[in-house]
């Protein structure tokens, strides 16, 4: 791998070392606030932000009922940085006082880690474009049509769209071009699943509406 690369993954590893070992250390509290969490991602805070957000959308973890999708909220906000050329992550306060509960936060952080570091020999430093202001813009678009459609009531929607966000914000966590690109194909792919169920279900209520006019009318 790339020298710069290696570099970059290790960083990525580390935010994760670095959260866990916070967390750990601050016995006191039960929970740690998106702004900790923010300083300790430091310059890639945004990417890894949009990451953690959206990671209980894909992983079989046990969350309480509407936690995935109270993620989607701060991630729009986030990506609204990235559609508007902001390099400089800024917060509401009330978002950044936000608080996340430790338990919950380390078994998110510790089910993508092992995944990361199980999979660390397929991510390579390619296809910059992506990368280039314009791009990210256009990125940062796509990531908040996919957090609107995550809060829409489309059932079993959930993991292909998170799947769509998880591996844009990943791409560009580890520089990596393709894990972008397939990120940006798999929301297509999401839009029209979601197209898919909403006319499969208007056609289904029109039809349960006509069964029970007819016997009605009968």
């Amino acid at each position: 791998m790339h020298k710069h690369f290696v570099q970059s993954f290790r960083e990525s590893l580390g935010f994760f070392y670095l959260l866990k070992r916070h967390a750990k250390r601050r016995k006191k509290s039960d929970v740690l606030s998106v702004e900790e969490i923010v300083h300790i991602a430091g310059h890639k805070s945004m990417y890894l932000l949009i990451l953690i957000f959206n990671l209980p959308t894909i992983f079989p973890i046990p969350l309480p009922p509407g936690v995935s999708v109270l993620g989607t909220i701060p991630c729009i906000l986030v990506a609204g940085h990235l559609l508007f050329g902001k390099k400089n992550l800024m917060l509401p306060k009330r978002l950044l006082s936000v608080s996340i509960k430790k338990n919950l936060l380390l078994k998110i952080t510790d089910t993508f880690h092992l995944s990361l570091f199980k999979f660390s020999k397929i991510f390579k430093k390619r296809m910059s474009f992506f990368f280039t202001p314009t791009a990210l813009k256009f990125i940062g678009l796509h990531i908040i049509i996919m957090s609107i459609i995550l809060l829409l009531p489309i059932p079993f929607t959930n993991l292909a769209v998170g799947m769509s966000i998880v591996l844009v914000s990943l791409g560009l966590l580890l520089e990596d071009g393709l894990f972008v690109f397939f990120g940006l194909a798999w929301g297509l792919f999401a839009i029209m699943f979601c197209i898919f169920l909403v006319l499969l279900g208007k056609a289904l209520v029109l039809k349960v509406l006509a069964y029970f006019g007819l016997h009605l009318g009968g």
